[in-house]
């Protein structure tokens, strides 16, 4: 039991905001840090209760984890078709391994600290030696083939993390340090990783944490060389100059010095490891007799900020996002240590709070070097509408959904919109993919390959049936409602995309039969929490009988079959007939 206030109030807050009240206080906790932790690791935008749910090993056989995932060049790894995705497009790969283990005890317990590190160690062999539940198993099968076959794409080994935490006070007692220490050697023996880290949470360090998670951005830096740009509409105040090396460092590292990865959310690539122009930047800073040559030979960094107050040559910047420079701020941050104190980045920063504007500056940065279209994608005019049909459709539903086009964009909205009401980007591909497209086979592919394969059929301006988003979108997110709250059996949430499948086909026939609209449907039959069960329990029987048709060795991984889906469609149709 959790014995401090203040993190109880946050543990609560939490669990209300991604619907985890349904959970006894240890399993809240659980996500709790993991939400924490791959918050600060994730460098595309914090976890969705998706992702929180994905990366939560479960009960029973999780080997002395509580979370478990797998980085890929900035992305958080869902499955083996998302790291295949990664592995077949980039040459050069950066991953990181992430494992916590989290107890809502006041004590940090010697013995299951070493448990904890017998599972990481465990895990990096090839075969187990101990049971392991279906998430450990799915995320070993995607390190087997990590080292068995991409060791050749590695900029450099892949990182390891190994948090463990406690509702207590750390005080770095010498039998568990010295455990931690000798887990640290056996692991540093295999020669697999460039780094390894065991790192400690106790209650004051997550307080901090999540008060640092949820709070806007907000620096200080000493910006002497900076030069006024010229009035430009839409535009409160600009500056570009350039700044020292040490106080650009202040303005992309945390409160314990670590990369912050939520200030490139609107910066449309993710880092991209050792390519040819982050090794040019690498080299320039390696070599002494050039490295004061930097603000010639890089193109700069681009932030964008809600404010910017003056004192002297003191700069505060609010709630702002470095739009461009992502790749720069990366390599930087890695070597920061090498470099010279006269060193210095060109620097530009805009106070705008006119969106329009900012999506052309992201482009506008963005074109300079290659930029894959999908990562443009929700900037376009269909998406701003799309939002707005949304935001209609909010005064119309219990429980609305609302859609992310920017991320985190409803952070901070004064209606304390839950995260369980958000839709983002790859949600919405995913949705409309299963059930419009007919798709549900192709989920689990990553969402731009599913955007980039179905270009011609989503976000068209010569179709612009916005109800149909909206109510692909609805549906999943009822479902996983009743996931989160175990109204629906955990064995079928691989299959949750056909599912939503089964019962989209279902009311595609009530409205032939009833000649009903898409408003008389999500009012029926989706505005009614508590009677959610009815509508996604003929889904799963559907489910049970097609998989009964199944050989046995197609079971397991039916959810991935084209096939699968045509029994499916068959089945709705011949009870339709």
């Amino acid at each position: 039991m959790i014995n401090d206030t203040i993190l109880t109030g946050y543990l609560r807050s939490f669990s209300d905001d991604f619907g985890y009240m349904g959970l006894d206080e240890p399993k809240q906790f659980e996500k709790f840090v993991n939400n924490i932790i791959f918050s600060r690791q994730y460098m595309r935008s914090n976890p969705t209760p998706e992702l929180i749910d994905i990366v939560s090993t479960g009960n029973g056989q999780d080997t002395g984890f509580d979370g478990i995932g797998i980085i890929v060049n900035g992305v958080l790894i869902k499955n083996m078709d998302e790291y295949k995705f990664f592995s077949e497009k980039d040459f050069n790969l950066d991953i990181s391994f992430i494992f916590i283990q989290s107890k809502a005890r006041p004590r940090f317990n010697a013995s299951e600290v070493n448990n904890f590190y017998f599972g990481v160690d465990n895990f990096f062999n090839k075969e187990s030696s101990i049971l392991e539940n279906e998430t450990i198993k799915r995320f070993r099968e995607i390190k087997n083939f990590i080292y068995e076959n991409d060791t050749l794409k590695f900029n450099k080994n892949p990182k390891l993390y190994m948090y463990y935490v406690a509702a207590g006070e750390w005080k770095s007692p010498q039998d568990i340090v010295a455990r931690k220490d000798e887990s640290v050697r056996k692991l540093k023996n295999k020669n697999i990783f460039s780094e390894i880290n065991a790192i400690f949470y106790d209650t004051e360090k997550l307080k901090v944490l999540y008060t640092e998670l949820k709070r806007k951005n907000i620096k200080q830096i000493q910006f002497s060389s900076r030069v006024a740009l010229p009035d430009i509409t839409n535009v409160t105040q600009s500056f570009i100059g350039s700044l020292p090396m040490n106080e650009f460092i202040k303005i992309i590292t945390d409160s314990e010095g670590n990369l912050q990865g939520n200030l490139f959310d609107d910066n449309v690539r993710h880092f991209q490891g050792n390519n040819k122009v982050n090794t040019e930047i690498e080299n320039t800073l390696k070599n002494k007799d050039i490295q004061d040559a930097l603000p010639i030979l890089n193109n700069g960094i681009t932030i964008i900020t809600k404010k910017i107050e003056q004192t002297g040559n003191n700069i505060s910047l609010f709630d702002f996002q470095i739009v461009n420079g992502c790749q720069s701020a990366h390599v930087l941050f890695q070597n920061k240590d090498i470099i010279k104190e006269n060193t210095n980045i060109i620097i530009k920063i805009i106070e705008t709070t006119n969106q329009s504007l900012i999506n052309k500056i992201i482009k506008a940065t963005n074109r300079q070097t290659q930029v894959t279209d999908e990562a443009f994608e929700s900037l376009s005019d269909f998406h701003r509408n799309l939002e707005m049909y949304y935001e209609a459709k909010s005064k119309q539903i219990n429980n609305p959904i609302y859609y992310e086009r920017r991320s985190k964009q409803y952070d901070n909205d004064p209606r304390k919109i839950k995260s369980t009401q958000i839709v983002t980007l790859a949600g919405q591909i995913q949705s409309y993919v299963a059930t419009f497209l007919e798709q549900p086979h192709s989920t689990h592919r990553y969402y731009g390959e599913l955007l980039n394969s179905n270009r011609s059929r989503l976000f068209t301006d010569k179709y612009k049936k916005y109800e149909e988003y909206y109510l692909s979108a609805l549906i999943l997110n009822r479902l996983d409602l009743l996931f989160r709250n175990k109204k629906l059996d955990k064995r079928f949430r691989d299959y949750r995309f056909q599912i939503l499948y089964i019962a989209f086909l279902y009311f595609k026939e009530l409205m032939k039969k009833n000649k009903d609209s898409y408003d008389d449907i999500f009012l029926k039959h989706l505005n009614d929490i508590d009677g959610l069960e009815d509508v996604f329990r003929p889904s799963i029987d559907v489910i049970n009988e097609e998989l009964k048709k199944l050989p046995n060795n197609e079971r397991v991984g039916a959810f991935r079959l084209n096939k699968f889906t045509e029994m499916i469609k068959e089945n709705i149709g011949n009870q339709f007939r």
